[in-house]
C-alpha cells in the first residue's frame, strides 16, 4: 500500500476483477485477547452519509500499555490512510492525555489542505484522540 497520499495505481480498476478471476474465499483472523476497535465518523446529515473524515483505531493493550495500534483515517484522502506514525505514538505506552495529543497531532502532521476544507485537520486530530481514548 503506498504511504503518500496519492494512490500507486489506478483508484478507479484496483477493485476489478479479470473476466477469469473470482474471490474464493475471505480470512478475518481471530481477534487477540485485550484487542479492542471503534470506527468514528463526522458527517453533516445521516448515518448513510459520506464522512467529512472518519478514524479507524485498533488496539492491544495489557495492564494498561499499549501493544499494538493501528490507525487509519478515512474522507482526508484519496485512499483510506494508515498512520504509522501515530502508531507509534501509542505503541509501549500507557495511554495518557499527552499521548493521546501526541497521536492526534503526528496523525495530522504534514497534511495539506486544500482552502475550503482545512477544518478537516482539527476535526480529523479529534477524531483519533476520541477513537484511541474508546479502545485503551
Amino acid at each position: 500500500m503506498p504511504t503518500s497520499l496519492s494512490p500507486a495505481w489506478d483508484i478507479e480498476k484496483e477493485n476489478i476483477l479479470e473476466p477469469d478471476e473470482f474471490i474464493t474465499e475471505i480470512r478475518i483472523p481471530a481477534t487477540e485477547i485485550n484487542t479492542r476497535s471503534t470506527f468514528l465518523k463526522t458527517r453533516i446529515r445521516g448515518a448513510w452519509n459520506f464522512a467529512l473524515a472518519s478514524a479507524a483505531v485498533r488496539s492491544t493493550s495489557n495492564n494498561g500499555v499499549c501493544q499494538d495500534a493501528r490507525v487509519a483515517l478515512g474522507g482526508v484522502a484519496p485512499l483510506p490512510l494508515r498512520v504509522n506514525k501515530a502508531e507509534r505514538a501509542l505503541i509501549g505506552k500507557k495511554i495518557t492525555s499527552d499521548i493521546l495529543q501526541q497521536a492526534a497531532d503526528l496523525a495530522t502532521s504534514g497534511a495539506e489542505p486544500l482552502t475550503m476544507n482545512r477544518y478537516k485537520v482539527d476535526l480529523t486530530g479529534a477524531l483519533v484522540k476520541k477513537a484511541v481514548q474508546a479502545v485503551v
